[in-house]
């Protein structure tokens, strides 16, 4: 039987099923969140061990890339046994998206704003959104 685990405080320990099932309803198990244009980079703490061979330290964090199909590092996927190569890790996912994914000035734009821009105001930004394009391409 795979293991549960809670974290309080950074601090990974053991728990019971009950213990478990009350953590994980109420908590925030994100470690880490990187947006780059429309791609995400998701860290977080799985509260199960994922290691299946048996043997070894538990699997307990997992590394994630969302967002864009098309790219070649879509929904590749690493787990690691420790906040700390946890963290490593998604700094290292993020740097794999940036070398796949080159960013426009208007990629750098849209993340900024991209679906956060409240619906009455998205006209006046798709306004202000072509004339910089002009500004930056002399289209």
């Amino acid at each position: 039987m795979r293991g549960h685990y809670i974290i309080q405080s950074g601090i990974v320990r053991p728990a019971t099923l009950a213990e478990w099932a009350a953590w994980i309803e109420c908590s925030n198990r994100q470690v880490a969140l990187t947006k780059i244009g429309r791609v995400g980079v998701s860290t977080v703490f799985l509260g199960l061990d994922h290691r299946f061979s048996g043997t070894g330290p538990p699997i307990l964090f997992e590394t994630m890339i969302f967002g864009n199909k098309t790219l070649n590092v879509n929904g590749q996927m690493m787990r690691y046994c420790t906040a700390t190569a946890a963290r490593a890790g998604h700094r290292a996912m993020v740097e794999r998206v940036r070398e796949f994914r080159p960013r426009s000035k208007m990629e750098e734009i849209d993340c900024g704003v991209f679906g956060i821009v409240p619906s009455e105001q998205r006209a006046r930004y798709q306004d202000l959104r072509r004339k910089l394009e002009r500004r930056l391409y002399g289209e």
